[in-house]
């Protein structure tokens, strides 16, 4: 059973989904054929909004880096006080994410990510 975005992304057919939201994501490394599966199909032309807390005790920021470097276009929200949850009304990273579900990211390109912070 696949239990990994990435993972089932890089099955699914191209132009399944319009866009994708991740929150404390990582590439899984358990099993060594999926994990290179994954890799192969990268990168992911699919928009991709990427959130992660600086303070999450179970993925560290690295292992979403990597995991938001296999998309052409990620957009990424950081929150310096966040842990391993999805993002809250309030929080650093909230207003980004309705941003990106609002955006028209056809082929007008009325859309552009933000350049990431230094940190991601």
């Amino acid at each position: 059973m696949l239990r990994s975005l990435v993972g089932y992304l890089s099955y699914a057919p191209d132009d399944t989904f319009e866009v994708g939201a991740a929150f404390c994501a990582y590439v899984p490394t358990t099993h060594e054929g999926v994990t290179k599966r994954i890799e192969d199909a990268a990168p992911y032309d699919i928009p991709m909004f990427v959130y992660m807390g600086q303070q999450d005790w179970i993925v560290d920021n690295c292992m979403t880096n990597e995991f938001a470097n296999l998309f052409d276009t990620p957009t990424r929200a950081t929150n310096a006080d966040g842990g391993h949850d999805v993002v809250q009304k309030g929080e650093r990273g909230f207003e980004e994410f309705l941003t990106f579900l609002t955006a028209d990211h056809g082929e007008d390109g009325s859309y552009t990510p933000p350049a990431p912070a230094p940190y991601e």
